[in-house]
């Protein structure tokens, strides 16, 4: 079983925002499965964590590119 957190964002009310999907920790999956639980969801945002590949960072964050609908946007 693999466990996530749904979190909804550009909100300040429960149930009001885009929801956006986190898998925290993604090192058993394979890309296929992570593939299929984005389609799943069905969320526009699915964020895969990953620990991370070197000391000088806190962790290794992907997006299932394939599923991308439209450019990642980052809003300071």
């Amino acid at each position: 079983m693999t466990s996530f957190v749904v979190y909804d964002v550009f909100t300040d009310c429960a149930f009001g925002g885009n929801k956006f999907a986190v898998i925290p920790d993604a090192t058993s999956l394979k890309e296929d499965q992570l593939q299929k639980i984005a389609r799943e969801l069905n969320f526009s945002e699915t964020t895969i964590v990953y620990p991370p590949v070197d000391s000088e960072n806190t962790t290794k964050v992907r997006f299932p590119p394939r599923l991308w609908k439209c450019p990642l946007q980052v809003i300071p």
